[in-house]
């Protein structure tokens, strides 16, 4: 019974990679870089939260910064989200140099839909810089 459990899960989880792929051919065929952008984060999130595959959720998250670039606040207005979590990653892993890089990016966002929103990223900088022994920072 177990292994027919399992079976079903990891067939369920090639379904949904499977659309996933399907999903992000469509967009990139139409070139919509917003939903391309939230593709990518939905995929990073799947393999982050369901699949416990930190290597492909970081491929997917970095994916995603790629379309952010060319993307401002008004065009996805999960652009400092986005990047806040990419930082937040990086500190989940103790990369405190890569997470402040990130984290900055987020904070230079000006998302004015969470005002508080910049606490928490402020915090898990403050958090970064804790972690590398500088707390004058």
């Amino acid at each position: 019974m177990a292994q027919i459990l399992i079976e079903k899960k990891f067939k369920q989880n090639d379904l949904i990679v499977s659309a996933y792929n399907k999903l992000k051919q469509d967009v990139i065929q139409f070139k919509c870089k917003p939903i391309a952008a939230l593709v990518e984060r939905e995929m990073a999130y799947y393999y982050w939260v369901k699949l416990e595959n930190y290597g492909l959720a970081f491929e997917h998250y970095f994916n995603g910064y790629e379309i952010l670039k060319y993307l401002d606040i008004q065009q996805y207005p999960f652009k400092q989200y986005d990047l806040y979590t990419l930082g937040e990653k990086y500190y989940f892993f103790n990369d405190y140099p890569n997470a402040i890089q990130y984290l900055h990016k987020a904070l230079a966002e000006k998302n004015w839909n969470d005002p508080a929103f910049p606490i928490s990223i402020n915090n898990t900088m403050a958090l970064s810089f804790q972690g590398m022994d500088q707390i004058d920072s």
